[in-house]
């Protein structure tokens, strides 16, 4: 069902740049990379900052100063500062597709996705809190960790065999 839903929103989007007659390379792709990163880059930074707060909120014990405070706190101010490069130079970035409407329409597509998510995580944690405390647990339900095995006998424990090592 999922590849016929994507199927479908593929068909949509390429029939509309084919009715508004742009070219599907540089109109298609280029504004379709450019969204795509753009939001990719916006996940990443918050995802950065959201593991400073989870390890001082959940697993105090846990915390280290560099790994859940410095390295995440310098990789998201990193990458929050290439989000504001990629808005500076979004129109040489996409060259002759920032004319269009849809090029135009980037950011406030991302930033509605966003709050599409923040509103429908609300909806439900507040009518279907079974739902909700399921999310992003569906996909590792059968996952199982690997033990930790060393192979090589340098103490390290190796999850595989290092083919350059004999």
């Amino acid at each position: 069902m999922a590849s016929f839903v994507q199927t479908a929103i593929t068909v949509v989007i390429v029939g509309l740049f084919w009715a508004t007659g742009q070219d599907p390379y540089l109109g298609l792709y280029v504004l379709m990379a450019i969204l795509g990163t753009f939001a990719i880059l916006i996940v990443q930074t918050l995802c950065s900052f959201a593991v400073i707060g989870y390890f001082a909120r959940n697993h105090p014990e846990a915390r280290h100063w560099f790994r859940t405070f410095l390295a995440p706190l310098i990789g998201g101010i990193g990458v929050a500062a290439v989000v504001v490069l990629l808005i500076l130079n979004l129109g040489t970035a996409t060259g002759d597709a920032a004319e269009t409407l849809f090029f135009k329409l980037i950011p406030w597509i991302v930033v509605g996705v966003f709050l599409g998510g923040i509103v429908l995580a609300l909806y439900l944690r507040a009518r279907r809190p079974e739902q909700y405390a399921i999310i992003g647990r569906i996909i590792y339900e059968d996952t199982a960790e690997r033990p930790d095995v060393d192979l090589d006998g340098d103490g390290r424990g190796d999850h595989a065999v290092n083919p350059l090592k004999s």
